[in-house]
């Protein structure tokens, strides 16, 4: 089956405690189908301090599931019906 959504296009949440929200695509990963969205599923996690970052609790985008998104806009901003 083919992907519609690409790195850069907007997209909403459809199911799930982040329902109803929309961000930007970080990234996508085809074989597992997920998808990492901006601002949303958060993982905390901690780096150790060393010469390149301070170090501390870093929040980074987790990956969701391609079948828990719907397209909203893509990149070149053509707006889908939905």
């Amino acid at each position: 089956m083919k992907q519609k959504i690409k790195k850069d296009d907007t997209v909403r949440i459809i199911t799930g405690s982040h329902k109803n929200k929309e961000g930007k695509c970080i990234d996508i990963d085809y074989k597992n189908q997920r998808i990492k969205v901006e601002n949303i599923a958060l993982l905390t996690h901690y780096v150790k301090k060393s010469d390149k970052n301070n170090g501390g609790l870093i929040k980074s985008p987790g990956f969701i599931h391609l079948s828990n998104v719907k397209l909203v806009e893509t990149k070149n901003s053509k707006k889908n019906k939905g």
